[in-house]
């Protein structure tokens, strides 16, 4: 346990810790004691998203500690644009915007091969989900097969902890989630996240009290703005959205689910009366 009493902890998700080193480097450690697996896929993917040129991380080597199991990567210098809204919130008008442009920006990148298909990954998850009616799973099922597969690179995590900002290029973390499909699924996603996703550990109270109240400000601008570089079909993304909260119930924070029920429970309520319904 001293290798990490030694070392100072800069950041933390429900999956990992990460860890401040020497030379301008970090440590991601994963909190399971299983999760070798995991993090020799992260790192696979983190060097094929590197190649790509989009601004991410450069990722070292593997290592585990105390059985726990992670990877040396370089460290990014800057806030999380979460953290920019806490400490000036004045400034959350002009990161929503940052936030909107950076997605679209990210999805215009034409996903290489390696990276797992967006739907296949969704299917996964909506089987394992175990607190709705099998009717509402099926149905689920069945539109997913009807949606457009895409093409391009999907982060899977987009949401404002997982962008860091130093005035000049935003760089960004977490691509345990990335994949091949659709980029209207991963702005569907990232909707949910903005507008209902469970904060990380040790959140501040002021940060919660700030984004709880910004929350619907923050996803408005971000929506609008976004469409500015990558216009989107509302009917389409009220499907994607519809689907991406399905899956939320199987790995979200149980804070969300309320919402989540809530929206899935309107949208099947309304399935054929041909409405646009947005979460």
């Amino acid at each position: 346990m001293n290798e990490l009493l030694n070392l100072k902890k800069i950041g933390e998700g429900q999956d990992s810790e990460v860890y401040s080193l020497e030379n301008g480097k970090v440590l991601k450690l994963f909190r399971k004691s299983n999760a070798g697996k995991m993090a020799i896929r992260e790192i696979e993917i983190l060097k094929t998203i590197y190649k790509t040129g989009i601004n991410i991380p450069k990722v070292y080597e593997y290592v585990c500690i105390l059985d726990r199991s992670g990877f040396i990567m370089e460290k990014v210098e800057g806030d999380s644009i979460l953290s920019i809204n806490e400490k000036k919130p004045y400034l959350m008008v002009k990161m929503s915007k940052v936030f909107a442009k950076s997605h679209a920006e990210i999805h215009k990148f034409e996903a290489p091969n390696e990276i797992p298909l967006l739907k296949e990954e969704i299917k996964k998850c909506l089987k394992s989900v175990k607190c709705l009616e099998k009717e509402i799973i099926e149905y689920t099922l069945n539109l997913l097969n009807e949606l457009p597969d895409g093409n391009n690179i999907c982060h899977g995590d987009y949401n404002p902890s997982n962008v860091i900002y130093d005035s000049v290029n935003p760089v960004f973390l977490d691509w345990s989630g990335v994949s091949k499909g659709d980029t209207t699924a991963d702005v569907a996603h990232t909707l949910l996240i903005v507008k209902n996703g469970q904060f990380p550990p040790n959140t501040s109270m002021i940060l919660k009290f700030i984004f709880k109240i910004g929350r619907k400000t923050f996803a408005n601008i971000y929506f609008h703005t976004y469409q500015k570089y990558n216009q989107l079909d509302l009917s389409l993304l009220s499907k994607w959205e519809m689907i991406r909260a399905v899956g939320r119930l199987a790995y979200g924070g149980n804070d969300e689910k309320p919402a989540l029920l809530k929206f899935i429970n309107n949208f099947y309520k309304n399935r054929d009366q041909g409405e646009v319904i947005l979460f």
